[in-house]
Order: C-alpha cells, then structure tokens, then sequence
C-alpha cells in the first residue's frame, strides 16, 4: 500500500478515531486503527468492539492495500509534522512515514486480523437533519448518569413513536426531555450508550443531513464522510413519564440569564455535604439563600410574578444552573406543587427538564 495525503486531512480523521482507541485493549489489535486503500479513496477504521467508526478520505494512491497503525504514536507523530502531506507506504507490517526529508517506521499488526464493524444491509434507515438531531441529543444527554453502577441511567432514551422521536436522559436527580418530528413510522425503543451520543455529537454538522441505521441491539450514524456504530445497552429503560408532574399549581416566570448569575454567586456558599441554595419564593420576590459553617452564608434577590403564600424549596444550584444553559428563552417557566416535589422547568421549545428537590438543612 502506498499513497500521499494532506497532513490536515489526515489529522482529522486520525483525531475523530482517537476517542474509539480504547486506553487498555482487550485484543492488541485494537490499539491500532486499520487503513485501507482503495480507488482514490482512504477508508479509516477504529473500534473498542462497542463503539466504532469508519472515516473516509481522498488521497492519491498509488498502491492499493491495507495496514494497521498504533493509533496514538501515529496520531502524536501526524500532530508534529510541519510538513503539507505525507507520503505513507507499508510493506507487510511496517508503515513508513515521509514527511519532506524525514522518515519513520512503525510497527503495525496484521490488517487481515482486524475486527469488522457490523453490517448494517438488514436494517431500517432514517434520514433526519443533521442540526434537528443535534439539537435533541445536547438538550438531553447532559442529564444523563456518569455513576457505573446505574447501568441502565448511562444512556440516553431514544423512543420512535407516531412521526415523533423522544429523547430522555437522568440521573435519578435530572431529567431532560425533548421531542422531534420523524418522518418514518418505524416504531421502536432504545438506550443509546452515552460515549456513543456524546461522539455522535461532535460528527454532527450544523447543514447537512445524516441517516441513522436502526437493528435490535445497534445504531449507526452515517455522516457524508463518517459511518459511527455503537452497541445498545441492554435492558429496560425506565417509565420516565411518571416522573414528569402532571398538574402544578404554581407556575412563576424567571429571567434565564439573571437567575443563572445569582445561582453562581450564592453557590459559593453551599457546603461540601448539602450541595443546596434555598428558594424562598414571596410576594413579588424570589429569595435564594446558602448557608454553611465552613463558608459563610450568602443571600440574593429577583423580582418574580409569584403572588400566592410564601413558598420555600431547595435545589442543587449546579443541576439548576445547566437545565437554564440548556434553555432557549430569555424567560423560562417553573412550575411547583410543593417544598417536596420535583420542580418542572419549561421554554417555549418542546424541551422539558425535571429538577428533584433537595432536603433542607439548618447548615445547608
């Protein structure tokens, strides 16, 4: 195998494969990404055997063939080049690198051996907008559990039902939903992994328009340039709608931008234990308040359109803070029914977000 590429375009790819490169393989080949040359096309290849991602480039070959590359001395190496292209040819195991007067020889595995990625000629394809579905999976997937031990909460909920897609992500203490129009009548329920959604996310342009691959237990992006595939978690995802309140007597309007202020200066007073900032809702005025006897105690105010008896619940002030950067409007909608219940955080877009409440404390 034997051709030339532009160094910048061979940065990228190697960059987006980085990602996949798993840091303690359970197989040595898949520490390496596998090249393939065909045509005047270079197809790249990486997997960790649950996510995976095949990147397509042009070059002018010369030789057709394949070859594996140790992923991140060959990524470090690209990244140091000053070079415009680089001339890459492997005989066998060996890739030599020339960049100008500069040559290097790594040492790959062999290609043949390389796991395939799923064929997906089975499944049932959706095109959606590329900036529809972006959208969706940043309104939601920051909610999503990071714990390893809420195996299910580690993925976001991705339901096809009635032209509509329905995308939910929690952590038991959050909850972001969102819904878009589907033109398909495919119906179905998966839990999309979040390492998946969050590359899914970076393959996501602002204009075009991409195609998702749908079978029982996978899903592919498939991208102008890109394929990305990744297995499904198993099991059942909960019944989110329970979690949504369903009539709330008090709906108060608060201004986006100068609530998520007064939650950043009054968090600086939340102890390490209770991680809460007390809303005490009055007449006229939302109170917000933090007190710790490590800190101190901080105490802000807003005008709010609250007329109803006096009214005082707790919340996480950084759980709060990203449901607000995740909102749209200048003004958003809280709707309460008590101290005790979850708050329900609204915008004008088909965007909704559950906040748990805290317990409040004296050295809260």
């Amino acid at each position: 195998m034997r051709f030339t590429i532009s160094r910048q375009e061979l940065l990228e790819v190697a960059g987006n494969l980085q990602n996949l490169v798993p840091l303690k393989p359970v197989l040595p080949i898949l520490s390496h990404i596998l090249v393939e040359a065909k045509g005047s096309e270079l197809l790249f290849t990486a997997t960790d055997l649950t996510l995976g991602m095949s990147c397509r480039a042009e070059a002018r070959i010369e030789q057709e063939g394949g070859a594996t590359f140790p992923a991140r001395r060959f990524f470090q190496l690209i990244k140091e080049l000053p070079h415009a292209s680089v001339e890459i040819v492997a005989k066998g195991q060996t890739i030599e690198i020339i960049a100008g007067s500069s040559v290097f020889k790594l040492h790959g595995l062999r290609h043949e051996d390389y796991p395939h990625l799923p064929n997906f000629t089975n499944s049932t394809k959706i095109k959606i907008a590329s900036t529809v579905l972006k959208e969706a999976l940043w309104a939601t997937s920051f909610a999503v559990s990071r714990e390893e031990s809420r195996y299910t909460l580690m993925g976001l909920f991705m339901g096809l039902h009635d032209g509509k897609a329905t995308f939910v992500g929690t952590d038991g203490k959050r909850l972001a939903k969102t819904k878009i129009p589907l033109a398909s009548s495919f119906s179905t329920n998966m839990i999309i992994p979040i390492k998946a959604v969050e590359e899914m996310q970076k393959l996501l342009s602002d204009t075009a328009e991409i195609a998702l691959f749908l079978m029982p237990d996978k899903i592919a992006l498939e991208t102008e340039k890109t394929l990305f595939i990744t297995k499904l978690l198993s099991g059942e995802s909960p019944n989110y709608d329970r979690l949504i309140p369903q009539n709330s007597p008090i709906t108060v309007n608060l201004q986006r931008e100068e609530l998520i202020s007064l939650l950043r200066q009054v968090s600086l007073f939340t102890g390490e234990q209770n991680h809460a900032v007390r809303f005490l809702f009055r007449k006229g005025e939302l109170l917000l308040e933090a007190t710790s006897s490590e800190v101190g105690e901080g105490r802000v105010a807003m005008p709010v359109d609250f007329a109803g008896e006096d009214l005082q619940i707790a919340f996480n002030p950084s759980y709060f803070i990203d449901i607000l950067r995740h909102s749209h409007d200048e003004t958003i909608k809280l709707q309460l029914t008590d101290s005790f219940n979850p708050g329900l955080i609204t915008d004008s877009s088909e965007a909704l977000f559950i906040l748990m409440p805290l317990r409040i404390q004296a050295d809260s």
